[in-house]
Parts: C-alpha cells; sequence; structure tokens
C-alpha cells in the first residue's frame, strides 16, 4: 500500500556563498546565519541542520549580520549584489523582515549593525565608494528607515567595518578598514561622523575587525593579509591642565 501523505523533510543543506563577511554566530540563540546564493540560511548547531530560509534578495546575498534586541529577539541584517539591505526580526523561531532598503548605487560589500536607543543602527558600504548609516526601528513589518548620513570615499573603498562601543560613552566608534591598510575610526558629533582617528601598522589590507571590552577599556582585533594580527587597546582617560586640575573634557588614548 502506497500512502499519499507527503515525505517529512528530514534535512535540508545549502552551501555558503563565497565571499568573507557572509556568516554571522549568534552567541545568544546558538544559531548560524549565512549567505546562500539570494538568501539566507539559519543553521542550529545543536540539531546539525538547517532551520529556517530567509528569503527576499533578488541577487548574491554577500555579507549577514546578527543583533540580539531583547531577550529571545534578535534582528539578521543581510547586504545583497541588488544594491539592497534587509532586516528580518526573529523570536521563537520565526521570522519576519520588517525592512528592506537600497541606501547604495553599487553592490553592498559590508555592513554592521548594533542597537541605539531602541534602534538600529546599520552602517553599510558597497562598490559605489560610500559608507552609509541609516536608522531602522523596531517593528513587526515595514519599519521606517531613515537613512541619515554618508561618507564619500572618493576613488576608495572599505574592506571592513565595525561597530563598538566605549565604555561609558552612549554612542558607537565606526572602525573602518580601508584599502590605504590602515584602520579609520569615526565618532558621531553633532548628527554626523567624523574622522577622529587613524591606526596605522599593518602592511597590507585589513579584512577582518573584532572588539572586545575589557575593564574600562575596548580592544580592537584587526586580521590583515600581512599574516599579523594587531591589538589596539583604547581607553577614555582625563587629562590635567597645566594648573594641576583635571580636566571634565575626555580623550581616548590608543
Amino acid at each position: 500500500m502506497v500512502s499519499s501523505e507527503p515525505d517529512p523533510v528530514q534535512y535540508i543543506s545549502a552551501g555558503c556563498n563565497r565571499t568573507p563577511h557572509c556568516m554571522a554566530w549568534s552567541p545568544a540563540s546558538g544559531l548560524v546565519y549565512y549567505g546562500s546564493h539570494h538568501s539566507v540560511c539559519v543553521y542550529s548547531v545543536a540539531r546539525a541542520r538547517v532551520v529556517n530560509t530567509l528569503a527576499g534578495h533578488t541577487a548574491r546575498v554577500n555579507c549577514v549580520r546578527c543583533v540580539t534586541t531583547a531577550p529571545g529577539v534578535e534582528c539578521v541584517v543581510a547586504g545583497s549584489t541588488d544594491h539592497s539591505v534587509s532586516v528580518w526580526k526573529g523570536e521563537g523561531g520565526n521570522y519576519s523582515r520588517i525592512a528592506k532598503f537600497k541606501p547604495h548605487t553599487g553592490t553592498v560589500t559590508n555592513l554592521d549593525v548594533v542597537v541605539v536607543s531602541g534602534e538600529l543602527l546599520v552602517v553599510s558600504t558597497a562598490t559605489d565608494s560610500t559608507i552609509k548609516f541609516s536608522k531602522v526601528s523596531l517593528e513587526n513589518k515595514d519599519s521606517e528607515v531613515v537613512s541619515y548620513f554618508s561618507i564619500d570615499l572618493k576613488t576608495g573603498l572599505a574592506l571592513d567595518l565595525h561597530l563598538a562601543f566605549l565604555p561609558g560613552t552612549p554612542s558607537p566608534l565606526l572602525v573602518v578598514a580601508r584599502d590605504d591598510c590602515k584602520l579609520h575610526l569615526f565618532e558621531e558629533r553633532g548628527g554626523g561622523w567624523e574622522r577622529v582617528g587613524v591606526l596605522a601598522g599593518h602592511e597590507d589590507w585589513v579584512v577582518s575587525l573584532d572588539s572586545k571590552v575589557e575593564g574600562r577599556g575596548l580592544v580592537i582585533v584587526s586580521g590583515s593579509q600581512d599574516s599579523f594580527v594587531r591589538m589596539w587597546r583604547m581607553e577614555p582617560v582625563k587629562l590635567k591642565e597645566e594648573n594641576g586640575e583635571l580636566s571634565v573634557r575626555e580623550e581616548v588614548v590608543i
């Protein structure tokens, strides 16, 4: 006797796109998100299988990031060759796309995301030689997206982007790995973003960035094609004035 009921799905497998920033791991949920062709696959390490697929792009997904927005809730952000950025919100194993926008006129090659004042701050870069700053409200669907600032790199490119909070500061620090082998530091001031420093030391392109808070400081780790990994420590300190009094102005020491 042949059953008319469909066979249950036993296993789903999909390869990861061959781009360097196309996978993200969530330490909160233990899930791995990676770009596969035009979609983002949700992989459960515990179950050793793909448990969901996030569709929405019309070309290859090049970069994927995730961020926890509340207990049990996280957002997945992906950039694509179709010039767009998509944001999905996941809760209890269910995902819904809450935003899709096109901040660029070229292929989106990298991005990063953090939560600031209850909104997602998405910083993205593309082959159009720009860095775009967008704010996404955390609604269930059709969230409002505001692209409020842009950095023109002229003919240069940004190879990696990383957002990190220095302890005691309300706004994040943006670290940009440029094609000049240096790390450029940007800080939000007066509604815009200004370059506040440059870290030199690598002799080839920096292709990977990460950071970790240690005490009152922030350690930035950069990996380069020169075969070196460098660690940079940043701390907010108060400088002494010539009269011996402490100034309330805070500087960053590297």
